[in-house]
């Protein structure tokens, strides 16, 4: 796997149930998001791409079924985990901008408190994960002293490593000094304002002087709090003398030893557990269909208690298959159940069916029943296989590959390389759950942030109401709140569609400019191509629960290869093109009952009979562009695009170079 591919979408298909039928709203779709890259995907109003940024916060609808597919996020399917474990990854890690800024805020609430809340929310959370994982730190160390004579520190030693680093804090004065330049930075432009508009020389020459005076007894005024600061981290390290020693070898020899008593302590739980899990599996693996589920149900907890002795709790990145073998075999207990029904519903009506037509009755389904009947699933006797296959992978992990892991990190050398790491992570803990943010901090961080996302005077304006803003103000206070917990992937659903075309051209250029200093990586939703062109990398082109072509920014503007793409170019609007524009012919398709070949051959004038029977794979124009459309296959009759098209392609290119 890419060291820089962030997430990973793999084949993932997802439906709803409705009183009508079960619409596809996503059919088999697969993309990645690097780090720091802005991954756009354009398509129609129902082609999918608001279910899938939702997918991937974890917020469908309750009548969702996920039939198949992975959304893979820092060694976890996202598909797969629990919904606490969910909380911890929204905002923090992976944030959402919606559509509409107005539905985004509570109108009765004043917009600094809807900034801070997720924060404060944050911080209990986060004290508590540190001090746990502090506390099972602190047990595994303890447990491999008693045994090992190469441990730096004793219990004594441990507890004074732990109250250097609770004591070694000066947040409160970095604070202080971080408001206090923040208020100065405020006054002065608010200043440079008023001297923008002044046009008589006086009253400029007194708002000159005035500046003037007032920076120079700021500077004053900051310099004791510079030497409150100094004077903090002087006492830091005078309370130990042997301060950066300390630091670099015992603390580095302590988390090597932390790191060995962990490693040991879970290979033996590895050892153990496979053993315990082959005998519990083996009671019952032979059997099949209802008897089978049955007894996994009887023997599920005794099963799973075993799992999580698995569970490695200090581990920077999880496995997946250790966290989430719990939530697949309930969730596939219940599909069995859940597709048994179905089978036996479709068995009676092929019954009664077969009665008709003995009796020379038509047999022909309503159109209700032809939609339920589309329903694309997976019969109950593959759900036993899958999880069969679940359990019999897990136990052969546990046997094989993690203990095999396991037996590498113990190595000296690996223990070493490892060790800096987590010495970071450990120390952290002990500082988060000793020096949790106060209130007054975390409302500094709203103000700052309010000032990030271009809001102006942003200690006054955050005791607002959102109906005070504008809505471009108010799309800037929903992006504040989605970088509140400096997450890593930003979610953009469609997020300019309710502005007008200058605002909408304000919040991308802030979008843009955030994604650089914050080095985020971008999911960008829109049903507009023109609106990516400048901040996307690459371009996903869905259309009816499809992507149906894929490249990066030029690829897709220069060198489009599906007719639908082509479509979307030719609808766009600028300010250059003097012929009308080609509006896209009919509409999307009914998703109850998908077409049975490209979904947008009935709507496509270049569609070849072919397209009406089957769906295009995908045909590969470059290491990074593919598209899936039937004129690219070998033989296909040589289609260039419509005239607009390659006018602006030509047009374009002879301006920018072939660079969008």
């Amino acid at each position: 796997m890419d060291e820089n591919m962030l997430l990973e979408c793999k084949n993932l298909r997802i439906s709803f149930r409705t009183i009508n039928g079960t619409v596809k709203a996503v059919r088999g779709i697969d993309f990645s998001l690097y780090r720091g890259k802005t991954l756009a995907i354009v398509g129609e109003s129902g082609s999918g791409k608001s279910v899938t940024s939702r997918a991937i916060m974890g917020i469908l609808a309750p009548n969702k079924i996920v039939e198949e597919g992975e959304i893979l996020y820092g060694g976890k399917d996202l598909l797969q985990i629990s919904e606490s474990e969910y909380c911890k990854l929204r905002g923090s890690k992976i944030s959402m901008i919606f559509q509409d800024p107005l539905s985004s805020l509570n109108p009765i609430k004043k917009v600094g408190i809807q900034i801070t809340e997720s924060m404060k929310l944050k911080r209990a959370s986060a004290r508590k994960e540190a001090k746990k994982n502090y506390e099972v730190s602190k047990k595994h160390y303890l447990d491999y002293i008693k045994n090992h004579a190469d441990a730096p520190l004793d219990e004594k030693g441990f507890d004074e490593l732990t109250k250097m680093y609770q004591n070694k804090n000066a947040s409160e004065e970095e604070f202080l000094l971080r408001r206090f330049d923040r208020i100065t930075k405020e006054q002065i432009s608010s200043l440079e304002k008023a001297l923008s508009v002044t046009i008589d020389e006086n009253a400029k020459k007194k708002l000159l002087d005035q500046k003037a005076h007032y920076i120079a007894s700021r500077e004053a005024e900051r310099k004791p709090l510079v030497a409150k600061l100094e004077a903090a981290k002087k006492a830091i390290v005078d309370n130990h003398t042997d301060y950066t020693t300390y630091d670099l070898s015992k603390l580095n020899a302590l988390t090597e030893v932390l790191l060995k008593s962990y490693d040991q302590g879970l290979l033996k739980r590895y050892k153990d557990s496979a053993v315990a899990l082959e005998k519990i599996y083996s009671e019952f693996s032979s059997l099949d269909g209802d008897l089978f589920v049955r007894a996994l149900e009887r023997h599920l907890q005794d099963f799973l208690a075993n799992v999580a002795l698995c569970r490695d709790e200090l581990a920077l990145e999880k496995d997946e298959h250790v966290y989430t073998l719990g939530v697949t075999l309930k969730h596939l207990i219940k599909e069995y159940y859940s597709r048994k029904r179905a089978e036996a519903k479709a068995a009676k009506l092929a019954e009664k069916n077969a009665k008709k037509k003995a009796a020379g009755k038509s047999t022909d389904l309503t159109a209700k029943q032809r939609a339920w009947a589309s329903e694309i699933n997976t019969s109950s006797s593959t759900k036993i296989e899958r999880m069969k296959h679940q359990i019999s992978t897990f136990i052969e992990l546990l046997k094989g590959p993690y203990i095999t892991e396991l037996d590498a990190n113990l190595a000296t050398e690996a223990i070493k390389a490892e060790a800096a790491k987590y010495a970071r992570a450990f120390t952290d803990n002990i500082v988060t759950f000793s020096h949790p943010s106060t209130n007054a901090e975390i409302t500094e961080r709203a103000i700052e942030l309010m000032g990030l996302v271009g809001i102006a005077e942003p200690s006054k304006r955050i005791k607002q109401y959102p109906f005070e803003f504008s809505g471009g103000m108010r799309q800037r206070i929903v992006i504040a709140i989605a970088l509140s917990s400096n997450p890593e992937i930003l979610i953009c659903d469609e997020p300019t569609t309710a502005l007008d075309v200058t605002i909408q051209a304000q919040i991308l250029e802030l979008i843009n400019d955030l994604k650089k200093k914050l080095n985020l990586s971008i999911i960008f939703i829109t049903h507009n191509l023109g609106v990516v062109a400048n901040m996307a990398d690459y371009i996903a082109v869905m259309y009816a629960g499809k992507i149906i072509e894929y490249g990066t920014v030029d690829e897709i503007f220069y060198q489009p290869k599906h007719p639908y793409t082509w479509a979307l170019l030719a609808s766009m609007p600028d300010l250059e093109t003097k012929t009308k524009l080609d509006a896209i012919p009919g509409a999307p398709p009914n998703m109850i009952i998908p077409p049975k070949g490209d979904a947008f051959a009935a709507r496509n004038k270049y569609a070849m009979a072919i397209d009406f029977e089957q769906q295009p794979p995908r045909f590969q124009v470059s290491p990074t562009h593919w598209a899936a459309t039937w004129l690219l296959a070998k033989g296909a009759p040589k289609v260039v695009p419509p005239e607009i098209v390659t006018e602006r392609i030509e047009r374009m290119q002879k301006r920018y170079g072939g660079k969008d």
